[in-house]
């Protein structure tokens, strides 16, 4: 199977996942779209790290022993991340680590942005907007529960080109647009 029906397919796998993530009834999936809850439960979203407790981590184990797209919401309620193992996840997420990556950086310019660096390909502007379609929620729920987390604020997750070109910055989750009534 060559590389853009994989991609076609994956697309329409994760355009699939994305909108049932509105439903108020989902079935636990192994997706990946299902790793993130959906953009509904942001206010129940978990309450800031208390400072005796913000740089330690609780059932990290968790992502050693599971794939992202394998959390389930009680796995998320659960997981909080030291800044360090914040910081040491995103480190094993770009190219440097895993070759295969779809990212060629990752970085945090300050506490509260993300800015992630698409690896050059040939999956073209659509393609590029279904990775960030995938991946923000991922990130911004790992951020969300992690030491950084802090005052309820969202962070900013800005993705770019490989070339440096901003594709798409959000400030908070992605929602899917409502059809005119």
């Amino acid at each position: 199977m060559n590389k853009t029906t994989l991609l076609s397919l994956s697309a329409l796998l994760a355009l699939g996942a994305l909108t049932a993530c509105g439903k108020s009834e989902q079935p636990p999936s192994a997706n990946v779209a299902a790793a993130a809850p959906p953009a509904a439960s942001a206010p129940n979203a978990p309450t800031p790290a208390q400072p005796a407790e913000a740089d330690a981590s609780k059932n990290a184990d968790t992502l050693k022993d599971k794939k992202l797209g394998e959390l389930t919401a009680a796995d998320w309620d659960k997981l909080h991340l030291s800044k360090k193992d914040f910081d040491k996840l995103l480190a094993g997420l770009d190219r440097t680590a895993e070759p295969e990556s779809p990212f060629q950086k990752i970085s945090m310019p300050n506490g509260s942005t993300l800015e992630i660096t698409l690896a050059p390909n040939d999956v073209g502007e659509f393609g590029n907007a279904l990775l960030v379609g995938i991946f923000d929620p991922i990130l911004r729920n790992l951020y969300m529960h992690s030491s950084y987390y802090t005052g309820n604020k969202q962070p900013l997750i800005r993705f770019l080109d490989s070339s440096g070109s901003v594709i798409k910055e959000n400030s908070d989750f992605i929602q899917p647009k409502q059809g005119a009534n």
